[in-house]
């Protein structure tokens, strides 16, 4: 597919002169301390002159600008500018994308000049003009002067592990390689950092196929699914993810051997309580995961896959079963002993394959979370199934991981409403991703360009509408812009000694409220940090039940809230902003104070999430 516009914030004003068509980042992952470099899309009606400004907004100050001056049109124009990137690491940013042009569309103030990154004091006076500029003119013709205005988000990490925004890609058909497709495009748009490639190997006891079962220059062969698969798609989309600052993950089942190799090694099987080998719908095989055969073999699998491939890292899979098995002579084995073990190996084996490569372990429903927290992952992930049924259930789930590992954490939560794509499945997957993301956490649920997995075998998936892409993307761009106020590792969760119930520190007025996701209740998730108290509010008063797999209704727009402080804190600045307003890059609200010292906060309407924090001394 051809990456499509997707335009989230951009501001597009029907028969203006000049549009903007879309921004985005280069790259997903930037080098914090390093210039990076924002592309922004154009449409002009006429040949003109315009001057392009983008600026990268932490809490709504300027930290950062670069401009240009290029000549456009008639048509589709694209400019890239190089901005320079704060050393903070990690870090998001909000991004402001400005388009001006001149009166006679043909000369302006720098026509002809091309500048790197300003200073900052320069941005100041840039964000200043755009404050008092008029927004985007309402029509006019190509000699009337205007501007367009465009909003993003720009992540800096020195390794993915920090802000691992996870994704995948299924598809590696022959024909899944052709110029005019750009998937991977479209998830760096969505700042997704990390790829998982599903299913890209021939097998699982052999991931690269033999000769004998390679066929053209495309590389194709037929896997244990009988898929066709094409390694030199595979190896396409590897460049691609590198060239768009985004790791290559491939998938790597712990076991999982087909039968025709494994059960001519019965020793390295693992049987139930009857002798039977174990399996998964008679196609693969558990094997023994202790020091030994299988073990020696399928880690040099992985090494193969980064050394040979250029992976990144492996996405080492396991089905939550069995809990406890007999190996070969009868001797019963705890199967979660040993997976912290051979994580530690296999990480250790990667990483000496290709420099900076990791892996992932897939701790399914939580199993063995407490066995495998302190092992060498990248981050911790979690494929969620019942019981863990509801958005509290999802909140606890991120919340452990985090506190046992003192890692990211990531949710592989399947969105089964995209069985029936629409609104309702739309508004189920804002709603995730609000209460993920407001836990702390991070979710594997995109991928394949707008893709939303429905179920855990990747092929089956939904897509996105051309409205859910865009209001998609405003989610994406509000989490990376405010990754360091909803992901960074020294925050820490306090709502439940701030809020409600006996609880009278910082309170919310105007509806019904709660520190835990409930059905008809606004959910208050409170973390602090020296000097910093960020609160965000997620709206769940439109629902009935607190099931997270399930369609939900557009939320019931809020007003006339208030945040009220008792007299424990001095605000120096409160900052709000919220995924549902487009073009939300950070406003200030004003924190009134009593005598008595407490602390009220009027706030905009609430429609489903808004995040704000207060600074304070």
């Amino acid at each position: 597919m051809r990456a499509p516009a997707l335009g989230g914030d951009a501001s597009g004003v029907d028969g203006a002169p000049v549009r903007i068509l879309d921004a985005y980042p280069a790259r997903a992952l930037n080098d914090p301390g390093s210039p990076a470099e924002v592309v922004v899309e154009l449409s002009s009606q006429a040949p003109a002159v315009v001057e392009v400004q983008v600026a990268l907004l932490d809490l709504g100050q300027v930290v950062s600008t670069s401009r240009r001056t290029i000549e456009v049109g008639p048509g589709t124009t694209v400019a890239t500018l190089a901005v320079a990137v704060p050393p903070e690491d990690p870090r998001g940013y909000a991004v402001r994308v400005v388009a001006r042009w001149p009166a006679d569309g043909a000369s302006s103030p720098n026509c002809g000049a091309s500048s790197p990154a300003d200073g900052a004091s320069s941005l100041a006076r840039t964000a200043s003009a755009s404050a008092s500029s008029a927004s985007s003119p309402a029509g006019g013709t190509p000699s009337s002067a205007g501007q367009a205005t465009a909003t993003t988000a720009l992540l800096a990490a020195s390794h993915w592990r920090l802000l691992p925004r996870y994704g995948f890609l299924s598809d590696f058909a022959p024909a899944a390689g052709g110029a005019a497709d750009d998937p991977v495009g479209l998830l760096a748009r969505f700042h997704v950092t990390a790829v998982q490639f599903y299913d890209w190997m021939y097998r699982h006891y052999r991931f690269l196929p033999p000769e004998d079962a390679v066929a053209g220059e495309d590389e194709v062969f037929v896997d244990a699914m009988d898929r066709e698969v094409s390694l030199r798609t595979v190896r396409r989309r590897v460049r691609e993810c590198h060239e768009r600052g985004m790791a290559a993950i491939a998938y790597g089942a712990v076991y999982g051997p087909e039968p025709e190799f494994i059960l001519e090694r019965p020793d390295w099987l693992l049987y139930d309580a009857a002798g039977a080998p174990m399996h998964l719908i008679d196609r693969f095989y558990i094997t023994d995961l202790r020091p030994g055969g299988w073990r020696e073999h399928i880690l040099g699998e992985f090494e193969s896959a980064v050394a040979e491939v250029g992976f990144d890292g492996i996405h080492m899979d396991q089905y939550g079963f069995p809990k406890l098995a007999y190996d070969s002579a009868g001797v019963s084995v705890d199967v979660s002993a040993e997976f912290g073990g051979l994580i530690d190996e296999a990480a250790a084996r990667v990483a000496a394959a290709r420099e900076g490569a990791a892996v992932i372990f897939n701790t399914v429903n939580d199993w063995p979370l407490d066995r495998v927290a302190r092992s060498d992952q990248a981050a911790i992930y979690i494929e969620v199934w019942s019981p863990h049924d509801t958005y509290r259930d999802l909140v606890m789930l991120v919340r452990r991981a985090r506190e046992l590992s003192g890692r990211q954490a990531i949710l592989a939560a399947y969105l089964r409403p995209f069985h029936e794509p629409g609104e309702a499945a739309e508004w189920s997957l804002r709603y995730a991703t609000a209460v993920i993301n407001a836990a702390g956490g991070h979710h594997l649920i995109l991928g394949e360009g707008d893709a939303v997995l429905r179920e855990p075998y990747y092929p089956d998936h939904g897509r996105l509408s051309e409205q859910g892409r865009a209001a998609t993307r405003r989610y994406y761009d509000h989490t990376a812009a405010y990754a360091h106020y909803l992901h960074a590792q020294d925050l820490r969760p306090v709502e439940r000694y701030y809020a409600t119930g006996v609880n009278t520190a910082l309170n919310l007025s105007g509806a019904p409220a709660s520190v835990f996701p409930e059905a008809g209740k606004v959910w208050l998730a409170i973390a602090r940090r020296s000097g910093q108290i960020v609160v965000n509010l997620v709206n769940l008063t439109a629902l009935e039940d607190d099931l997270w797999d399930a369609p939900r209704p557009a939320p019931r727009r809020l007003s006339g809230l208030r945040l009220e402080c008792e007299p424990f804190l001095r605000p120096d600045r409160v900052t709000w902003t919220s995924p549902d307003d487009a073009g939300s890059l950070g406003s200030t609200l004003e924190a009134q104070v009593a005598p008595d010292g407490r602390v009220t906060i009027e706030l905009p309407d609430l429609e489903l999430w808004q995040t704000v924090v207060i600074e304070h001394s």
